[in-house]
């Protein structure tokens, strides 16, 4: 690793935090990744490692996903190094589903439907799309989510789900600009301004509807999608099984 390292900002060009990406050689364990990244004093700080122009690995995020929206911000923003990333690669739309699903139920494991979240997060896919559908979001205390404002978490939500969308219509967002001109319904969650809960929902049961109709077959946390099931993801772990 070079004595200075690679950094790069990323994402919305309006964002409230700086998203930091840093470029290492090799990725370190999550403790390590976590230790760096809280003492660069950044929010948000990922790691990265680029080999022939593509991300390989990412400490947070799909490294398909990491590649390309690092590539379509870059220039967003006043940048101190070359970007090393050549170009755009094909997106897992599967695998963004599965994380997706996975981030909205985690935020609600310290709130009172901690018992039934657990128990999704450690079924199979038809119990995590079932809970997703089906969790009464209006009487969720947000207030018992200790590290986030219900703001911020409907922005998070508004985004990733955004995104799922229109990837599953072939387009790729990475701005909240880009979204809220997609989807104008879902731009005061991205604006985290004061706003109900009945757009939100509307959202989270349209995106469960979606992956309901997608054919999967399950064996156990292992999960094939799509005919003829030739795709399989460890739903838990939101890897790829080859």
């Amino acid at each position: 690793m070079s004595e200075k390292i690679i950094r790069y900002i990323h994402g919305s060009e309006d964002s409230t935090d700086e998203d930091i990406i840093y470029v290492f050689d090799s990725l370190p364990s999550t403790v390590e990744c976590k230790k760096f990244c809280d003492g660069q004093g950044y929010k948000n700080g990922n790691i990265i490692v680029i080999k022939n122009g593509v991300v390989k690995s990412a400490y947070k995020g799909a490294p398909d996903e990491v590649n390309n929206s690092l590539f379509r911000t870059y220039p967003l923003h006043k940048q101190e190094f070359d970007l090393l990333i050549s170009g755009p690669v094909k997106r897992d739309i599967i695998l963004k589903d599965i994380r997706v699903v996975r981030k909205i139920l985690s935020s609600f494991t310290r709130t009172q439907y901690r018992k039934e979240i657990k128990e999704a997060l450690r079924g199979g896919w038809n119990e995590k799309i079932a809970l997703l559908k089906g969790l009464d979001y209006q009487s969720v205390d947000f207030d018992s989510i200790e590290k986030s404002s219900k703001a911020d978490i409907l922005k998070s939500f508004a985004f990733q789900i955004g995104q799922a969308l229109a990837l599953h219509n072939g387009i790729e967002l990475y701005t909240k600009r880009e979204i809220a001109d997609c989807f104008p319904p879902l731009a005061p969650y991205l604006k985290r301004q004061e706003s109900t809960l009945d757009t939100m929902i509307e959202y989270i049961v349209r995106y469960a509807t979606l992956l309901e109709s997608i054919p999967t077959k399950s064996d156990g946390c292992a999960v094939y999608f799509g005919e003829p099931y030739n795709a399989k993801y460890d739903v838990n772990r939101e890897t790829v099984i080859h």
